[in-house]
Order: C-alpha cells, then sequence, then structure tokens
C-alpha cells in the first residue's frame, strides 16, 4: 500500500514500476488505493484508518516529503512544522495500533529540478513566486525529510530517500 500524494498517483512513476518488479519475482500484490494529490503527511493522517489499517497491508510505503514540504512553504514565515511532525507520528501510531504487522516505511521523492519543472510548480503556488528556487525547494528536500526521519528514528521504521 502507498499513501502519499499524486507523485504516488502516477501511472507511470514508482509506484507501478515498484509493484511490476515485485511481481516479477514472485511476490503476489494487491494494489491498495491511499493517495490523494497534494496531500501531506496532516490530510493522510485522517484517512489512514479507514483507507490502510482496514485492509491489514503487510508493508505501507508513506510518501509525503513534497507535499509536506509544500504545506511549509506556503504557510512561510510561519510554517506549523510541529503539526507535520504531528500528523506524521499520527500517521504511525495509527498502524502501529490497528495494524501492528504492518511495516511502515518513509520514501523520501524529489522535485524535478529542470527548467519545465520549476516553470509549472511556481505557477502552482503563490509561495514558489515569492521564494527564491533553490530556498523553496529545502523545503521539499530538507525540512520534510528530516521531519520524517526524525519519526522513522523515534520509531524504529526505515526511511527510503530518492533524493539525489
Amino acid at each position: 500500500c502507498v499513501l502519499g500524494g499524486s507523485i504516488s498517483l502516477q501511472r507511470n512513476g514508482y509506484r507501478p514500476n515498484f509493484i511490476k518488479a515485485l511481481e516479477r519475482r514472485g511476490v503476489e500484490v494487491e494494489e491498495i488505493p491511499a493517495s490523494i494529490g497534494t496531500a501531506g503527511s496532516k490530510p493522510l493522517a485522517l484517512i489512514v484508518g479507514e483507507w490502510v489499517v482496514t485492509r491489514k497491508p503487510d508493508l505501507l510505503f508513506v510518501e509525503t516529503a513534497v507535499n509536506d514540504g509544500d504545506e511549509l512553504l506556503e504557510a512561510t514565515p510561519c510554517p506549523d512544522v510541529a503539526g507535520t511532525l504531528r500528523a506524521a507520528e499520527g500517521i504511525v501510531r495509527t498502524v502501529r495500533r490497528k495494524s501492528p504487522g504492518t511495516v511502515v516505511v518513509f520514501l523520501e521523492m524529489f522535485l524535478r529540478d529542470d527548467s519545465e519543472a520549476s516553470r509549472v510548480l511556481k505557477t502552482g503556488s503563490e509561495a514558489w513566486k515569492e521564494s527564491d528556487t533553490s530556498d523553496a525547494v529545502g523545503w521539499y528536500h530538507e525540512v520534510g525529510p528530516r521531519l520524517h526521519r526524525h519519526v522513522c528514528r523515534q520509531y524504529g521504521l526505515a526511511q527510503m530517500n530518492l533524493i539525489p
């Protein structure tokens, strides 16, 4: 199961390719749709009980770094870092309490750094228009993953960082 945002919804993205790789190795995969475009830890913490733990998956990837970073960037200069951290912890606590056999892995994805992606991203967020691109990307590639790393260390979870 993948709990995440639009990156996890991509038809040709990491999720379908990862599933194909597992199936080639003989692993039976039941795909559980649990992603919402633009959703970070806060909204996903509200649905994890109904959408994920009721299905009792063996494995749960949490992919929220980009959308958590976007929410934090949007709230600058007063980002709700503690709220984002509590939401990520809430996801883990809910899964541990209601589906203790589920392995949780935080998956840190990246923003494309080409000029087309920068042009598109800047049009979708007022915060991008007000920020230097490198400063804005820091929320996505550094702050969000750092919050998740704290949760992973506290709960003994794996974290896969795919940010170059």
